[in-house]
């Protein structure tokens, strides 16, 4: 088969080691390290059954990148005639829906064809993988900093006018958005084979090992591998030598009908969370073709595909902030109160943030209170004060940090009657001035022992992802599960892909709407998410309680649209929307960890549960 690598040396202006975010200070002051493409295979490989070659990782000029100020037009020396070129390329802060660059098919007699690399289709975020109608994920590694997955990507271009010769293919900024890397180009004049891998046939431009995912995971002290070898043409190969490496041992695989095995015990060596993978394989003909992917040794990835291996049901998950003010904890609790009495569960999660009362009547609040965590709501710790003076808790000294942290929760124990237990903690807004003492912050933090937090996705990764798809499962890499939150589209319907006005909060008058308005918005959204074949999560972080009220104009319909949105996914469109169940952040976390949410939602508030916490060291 004919396929040619070209050479990119003409146009690469960046070593392999050159990071793709630079370091810098972070939130609190804390350093966020450098994240590059460390540990990308070089040397002759082959990326998504198409073979590149790639200088080595130390030489000076191994890739181009194109920032978004970029304009100059690079020319890569495409020469002859082809049928299709593949690029093995990605995206650093790469928003759905847009074109960052355009290749053009340049011909010796002159003429030439533009082709667009759209965001979503052709290629995609490095940190976010998602594999595209036009985009197979070429390779995966992972962030020693998060642990996280990082990949590239090949893009097959048809050749519009295949039978021309080509002069050139060069390639310019577009969408003047984001950090776009071209690590290789292959040219073949073999027909474009894209579209019937598509349709399940395994024939490549190369000989290829496949696994059956880019993520392993250690189970029961064994991590199970297993992997097919093809040639070209697909077929299997059945006397290869195939190799598992892990930390620079091998580990030989077997011949177990149509693929090769290996259960490898769990090493003490190993890293605690992500790990490299890589099998390779020698053919009898003397070739080695080799596969990159990652496991997990301990812990739960971050992940777009659902647990337990099945489609799961639909969750709803709402939390609000402070949840203070009595005439907004009324409002929440009658939302509650109307939805049960039309057979539907609604449950909040409740940052609450209970001194100094927003209302005279604290006695009342308590009540509303206890009758919310009776009904299934979760308190989560907002702090005891929310940011006394003005001023971040963690800014606080020692005394003020304890009782903003701890003191919120003695606070709920001894007021709210059965809760022991706070599974999070989120910070005040507004606050000012940064940490006084990490470490001291950190230790406290830790012996609250909390199960989860919650993140925006789009600050935690530092990207501007707005898309509807992007919304993971949670994720365990720590002694917190982490629950990334994706965007809600307030221009739907339609939900835009990718999102044209994106929130995850009740601020900035998201819900100035008219009340119908509003609810046919969050319904297409939450019909978005129902429809996907993963369902992700439909999680709304964070709501506010006096944004229920009348006080603010912007918010005035606030109310009205959320619980208009309940009653029509789990009242009135019940048969339409049958596996929808409305949960806390905490029942999320418990079915991540052992499914059948009817069980889970069966047994109650868990908040209930004594632990022992240990002293703190100064």
């Amino acid at each position: 088969m004919s396929a040619t690598s070209i050479c990119l040396k003409e146009v690469a202006n960046r070593s392999l080691a050159t990071p793709l975010v630079r370091r810098r200070s972070g939130w609190g002051g804390f350093s966020v390290p450098a994240k590059g493409l460390d540990g990308l295979p070089t040397g002759r490989q082959v990326f998504a059954r198409v073979p590149f070659v790639l200088p080595p990782a130390d030489a000076e000029y191994g890739m181009l990148v194109l920032a978004p100020e970029d304009r100059e037009e690079r020319t890569i020396p495409v020469s002859g005639q082809w049928a299709a070129v593949y690029l093995l390329h990605t995206m650093e802060r790469g928003e759905m829906g847009r074109t960052p660059v355009v290749y053009t098919f340049r011909y010796e007699d002159g003429s030439s064809a533009e082709r667009e690399v759209t965001v979503g289709e052709d290629v995609g975020d490095w940190l976010f993988p998602k594999e595209f109608s036009n985009c197979i994920i070429g390779w995966t590694g992972y962030l020693s900093a998060n642990e996280y997955q990082k990949s590239v990507y090949v893009a097959e271009l048809v050749n519009p006018h295949p039978e021309k010769r080509l002069a050139g293919l060069s390639v310019r900024r577009r969408d003047w958005y984001g950090t776009y890397v071209l690590l290789g180009v292959t040219a073949s004049s073999e027909p474009p084979f894209f579209a019937s891998a598509r349709k399940g046939s395994p024939a490549g431009l190369a000989d290829y090992v496949e696994l059956p995912c880019e993520i392993f995971q250690v189970r029961n002290g064994f991590l199970d591998i297993s992997a097919c070898v093809r040639t070209a043409r697909g077929e299997m190969v059945r006397d290869a030598d195939v190799t598992a490496v892990i930390a620079g041992h091998r580990h030989p695989l077997s011949l177990e009908g149509d693929s090769y095995r290996v259960s490898v015990p769990a090493e003490k060596g190993w890293r605690k969370y992500a790990n490299a993978l890589s099998v390779e394989a020698t053919l009898p003909s003397g070739t080695v073709c080799r596969k990159d992917a990652i496991f997990y040794a301990h812990g739960y990835p971050r992940l777009m595909t659902p647990p337990h291996g099945k489609r799961p049901p639909q969750f709803i998950c709402i939390a609000f902030d402070d949840c203070k003010s009595l005439p907004g904890v009324e409002a929440m609790l009658e939302i509650i109160e109307n939805l049960r009495r039309k057979n539907a569960r609604v449950v909040f999660v409740m940052y609450t943030s209970p001194a100094p009362s927003r209302s005279a009547d604290l006695e009342k609040v308590k009540l509303l209170y206890k009758r919310m965590y009776d009904l299934g709501c979760e308190f989560a710790n907002h702090t005891l004060n929310h940011n006394p003076g003005g001023v971040n808790w963690f800014a606080l000294d020692y005394e003020g940090q304890v009782r903003e942290i701890e003191g919120c929760r003695d606070w709920f124990r001894e007021n709210i009657p059965g809760v022991w237990y706070v599974y999070s903690q989120k910070s005040g807004g507004g606050g000012k001035a940064g940490f006084r003492d990490p470490k001291f912050t950190r230790r406290l933090m830790k012996r609250q022992k909390f199960e989860y937090n919650v993140n925006n996705v789009t600050a935690r990764y530092d990207t501007a992802f707005a898309h509807p798809d992007i919304q993971m499962w949670p994720c365990k890499l720590g002694d917190e599960w982490a629950i990334d939150i994706g965007l809600v589209d307030a221009n739907a319907p339609p939900v835009h892909t990718p999102i044209t006005k994106g929130f995850f909060s009740d601020y900035s008058g998201k819900f100035d709407m008219p009340v119908e308005d509003g609810i046919r918005m969050l319904v297409a959204n939450f019909e978005y998410r129902y429809n996907l074949p993963n369902r992700p999560p439909f999680i709304i972080n964070a709501f506010h309680e006096w944004g229920l009220g009348n006080y603010y104009w912007s918010h005035r319909n606030e109310k009205a649209i959320l619980e208009g949105f309940l009653t029509e996914v789990l009242v009135t469109q019940r048969r339409r929307f049958p596996e929808t169940r409305c949960i806390t952040f905490h029942e999320l976390i418990e079915y991540m960890k052992r499914g059948n949410i009817d069980e889970i939602i069966a047994e109650g508030n868990q908040q209930g549960k004594k632990r022992r916490e240990p002293a703190i060291r100064r």
